[in-house]
């Protein structure tokens, strides 16, 4: 696992990419309020997320001294992973199975290197910078796709009264003259 689920900093990086994501459909899709409320969402995560300080557990080198730190017992890894993994000596028999495996048949059979347990500073700091940024990125695509659709909206809403006022289909179609010809053939199709 290359990221940490207990540290705050890390799951703001990864609400921002998620958000910003689902920002960026819900405005493709022309659902505008949602995408506005995802986009800013996940600016906000993101900026929290780069410009957070790590907390002092991090900071001190995971776990020194058998602190937990001031909010009592935190999940690790394991618990959140939901994996009880030991290390390849730690089994209460012989350590070997039929096939020469390591008696659980996770690690140790073939010259197999057990998966790395913890997540080293540089990993988590690597995962969160990546997330936050592509976060933002999609945050800002969000949000400049709904600007445009707003601003759209706002400059010609001449032609979009008229839409909505028009009792018959010619009435509709004459709406067209609000519209600059080069954007009639975008929108001569849409009801």
């Amino acid at each position: 696992m290359r990221w940490d689920p207990t540290d705050p900093l890390q799951r703001h990086a990864r609400y921002s990419l998620h958000a910003g994501i689902w920002g960026l459909f819900f405005a493709l899709l022309s659902v505008p309020e949602v995408a506005l409320l995802l986009g800013a969402l996940s600016l906000y995560w993101g900026i929290s997320a780069l410009r957070g300080k790590p907390p002092a557990s991090a900071r001190e080198g995971r776990g020194g001294g058998g602190r937990r730190g001031h909010r009592g017992v935190a999940a690790t890894a394991e618990d959140v992973a939901g994996t009880a993994r030991r290390p390849e000596g730690s089994e209460g028999g012989t350590g070997t199975d039929a096939e020469g495996g390591s008696g659980d048949g996770r690690g140790g059979a073939g010259g197999r290197t057990p998966i790395p347990l913890a997540v080293t500073p540089a990993q988590a700091a690597k995962a969160k910078r990546t997330a936050a940024v592509s976060g933002l990125v999609a945050a800002g695509l969000t949000l400049a796709i709904v600007a445009s659709t707003y601003a759209f909206q706002f400059a010609y809403s001449d032609y979009f009264t008229c839409q909505n006022d028009a009792l018959t289909q010619s009435s509709r179609d004459d709406c067209k003259r609000h519209l600059p010809e080069e954007l009639r053939p975008f929108l001569e199709n849409r009801s």
